[in-house]
């Protein structure tokens, strides 16, 4: 029995070695190691030399105590560190790449509104408010050959992109073939329709104007006696011109108007008593349709 718990013992203590190799520390419960058992002693005398043999007592003596041994406790527990790790640097391999072919951009045809919203815009003539005069040969085309010239003050205000306002009035003498004189002072207001905006020096447009028109014919000029044929008349005007931006506020312009001329009245009472003068048939004012040419220039505020 002392020798199972000697050799129990030696391989524990074989063991801390080990583990304290392996830096674990297991801990181990104590050993209980049991007292050997009494030994027995039988004391007995034997007497020989007597018949009768006389038992003698049994001694037992007892063992000693159980005794706990505690193991030995293991060393504590090293610790080492790890050893530093070298860094390892791994060269890239090389990528080649394949250089990009190069292609020329497609073209692309834009329609011709979106091509023109993308051009750049063009300085445009801020002033609108113009003041100028024309001066202007007027021919009448139906009756006779009545021909003459006018000067007119004109305003012109551009209301919109492709719309104006104008307003006229001037004084016209002309003579028919008879070499009568004939006066007119026409007032007119119209429309004027640009072609194109206010951004180009150049502009055509549209003219369409009405109004009045106050005429009178010297029938008679003596220092006596004096007999004009006084009417007036309704005009109505249409035609084409040009505009012509020579600054930020000064303008040229030239239009050809058709025009016609109705009478709102009748000849006054001497003209209609009249029958000739000097010999020669009394003419009046009648409705009539003549061609207007003007050139002008007007300030731009």
């Amino acid at each position: 029995m002392r020798t199972t718990y000697a050799v129990t013992l030696l391989a524990i203590l074989t063991a801390l070695p080990t583990a304290a190799q392996a830096q674990v520390y297991l801990p181990v419960p104590p050993v209980y190691a049991p007292a050997p058992p009494p030994h027995v002693y039988i004391h007995q005398r034997v007497r020989w030399h007597r018949r009768h043999v006389v038992p003698g007592g049994v001694i037992i003596v007892q063992g000693p105590p159980p005794v706990w041994v505690a193991p030995a406790m293991p060393p504590p527990p090293v610790y080492m560190a790890p050893p530093p790790v070298q860094p390892y640097y791994v060269q890239p391999q090389p990528v080649y790449i394949q250089p990009p072919v190069w292609q020329a951009p497609p073209t692309v045809y834009a329609p011709a509104a979106v091509a023109a919203a993308q051009r750049p815009a063009r300085p445009q003539f801020e002033a609108k408010f113009g003041v100028g005069a024309t001066l202007e040969g007027a021919f009448t085309l139906d009756k006779g050959e009545q021909q003459g010239f006018g000067v007119l003050a004109q305003m012109r205000y551009r209301a919109g992109r492709h719309f104006g306002l104008e307003l006229m009035g001037g004084y016209e003498r002309s003579t028919d073939q008879a070499g009568f004189v004939r006066t007119d002072v026409p007032i007119t207001f119209g429309f004027l329709i640009p072609f194109l905006g206010p951004e180009y020096a150049l502009s055509p447009y549209i003219v369409l104007a009405s109004g009045v028109n106050f005429a009178n014919l010297r029938l008679l000029d003596a220092p006596t006696l004096q007999i004009d044929d006084q009417r007036t008349q309704f005009v109505a005007q249409g035609g084409f011109g040009l505009e012509l931006r020579l600054g930020k506020h000064f303008a040229l312009n030239g239009d050809a108007r058709i025009e016609g001329r109705f009478a709102m009245n009748g000849p006054s009472e001497a003209v209609r008593n009249t029958t000739s003068v000097n010999g020669k048939p009394v003419p009046t004012i009648e409705d009539s349709l003549g061609l207007r040419l003007g050139v002008g220039a007007s300030l731009y505020f």
